[in-house]
C-alpha cells in the first residue's frame, strides 16, 4: 500500500514492517477527534524506535491536511485518506483503528487510543 504523506513525501507500508504501527483513521468530525489526536501525541512518544503511529484523515479538500499540519504541528505520520486506502485495509466508518504487529500482521481492529494507550503500556510493563 503507497500512502501519501501531508508533506507530500510518498510512504509504502513495506516500510513499516520491523516496527509495531498504530493506525488511526478518522476526518475531522469524527467523534472525539480532538482528544484522540491528543492521544496520538502521546502513544507516537511513548517509544520510536518500536512504534509508529499513522493518522489516516479523511479531508474534502487536500490543502485542509497541510492546514491541520501546520496547526497541531504532530509527532506522528499523517497521511492523506483515500477511497484505496480504506479497501485495501478493509475500513469501513470513521473513527477507526488497526494495530499492526511486525512483518504487518494485525494484531487487532477498533481499538480506541486510550485503549491503546493502556495495552501498550501494560505490554511495556509486563516486559520488563
Amino acid at each position: 500500500i503507497q500512502m501519501y504523506l501531508a508533506d507530500g513525501k510518498k510512504i509504502k507500508m513495506r516500510k513499516l514492517r520491523r516496527q509495531e504501527v498504530y493506525f488511526y483513521f478518522a476526518d475531522k468530525g469524527s467523534k472525539n477527534f480532538d482528544t484522540d489526536t491528543l492521544l496520538l501525541r502521546q502513544i507516537a512518544a511513548l517509544d520510536t524506535n518500536k512504534l509508529k503511529v499513522v493518522c489516516v484523515l479523511y479531508l474534502k479538500k487536500s490543502y485542509d491536511l497541510n492546514i491541520f499540519l501546520d496547526h497541531a504541528k504532530p509527532n506522528y505520520l499523517l497521511v492523506n485518506g483515500s477511497k484505496s486506502i480504506s479497501e485495501k485495509l478493509g475500513i469501513r466508518s470513521l473513527p477507526q483503528s488497526l494495530y499492526l504487529r511486525k512483518r504487518r500482521r494485525v494484531k487487532q481492529y477498533g481499538l480506541k487510543p486510550n485503549e491503546f494507550l493502556r495495552l501498550y503500556l501494560s505490554k511495556e510493563e509486563s516486559s520488563k
